[in-house]
């Protein structure tokens, strides 16, 4: 029997995902970084996607009521990209580091429903895994972890997302503390 997940977070995008191709392209903060990545990026992060096609619908809700958790697992009839980010833990902090909510248990998801792999993000949904004012150089501590990321430009599973957690949490303090969530991905249309 697994443990019980909560819902941390939920994505809805009209846009196609943003690909770790057009992050490298792109100037600025958003230049992609540490993973050499060319393919779709199903990150929690609604930054990378408002990137990839600017102007676009994108909504995002950190820790959701029931109502918005009911209605992101609901089939809809559009083409909405839907990610749901989960955690194991039943409270989360929020902006304010002296601040925890309750999370909403993640509900049975329908069959169309599938993990694409783990993310890593600081409190207000920022991944770690495109440039968040690092360095490749910044990162040089990371390389002897040999991370590397799936198809969905994520991490494989839970042990690599704590261990980068923890690496961007020592790199990045002023978004500390990051932790890993685990991706759920669904696509209508």
């Amino acid at each position: 029997m697994s443990a019980q997940s909560y819902v941390w977070g939920i994505l809805e995008a009209r846009v196609p995902p943003p690909t770790g191709k057009k992050l490298h392209q792109a100037k600025g903060q958003y230049e992609f970084y540490p993973f050499a990545h060319e393919g779709d990026l199903l990150s929690i992060d609604p930054a990378l996607w408002g990137k990839a096609d600017e102007g676009r619908d994108v909504r995002f809700t950190c820790w959701p009521s029931a109502d918005q958790v009911t209605a992101a697992l609901e089939g809809r009839s559009d083409s909405s990209w839907i990610l749901i980010a989960t955690t194991m833990s039943a409270k989360a902090m929020t902006i304010d580091p002296t601040t925890q909510v309750d999370l909403q248990p993640l509900p049975p998801l329908p069959s169309e429903f599938e993990e694409v792999g783990y993310d890593v993000i600081d409190r207000s949904g920022i991944t770690g895994l495109g440039n968040i004012g690092c360095t490749p150089s910044d990162l040089t501590e990371a390389q002897p972890q040999a991370i590397s990321v799936n198809v969905s430009g994520l991490l494989p599973d839970l042990t690599v997302a704590t261990r980068f957690a923890a690496t961007m949490s020592r790199v990045a303090s002023e978004h500390s503390p990051f932790f890993p969530v685990r991706v759920l991905a669904r696509k209508r249309g």
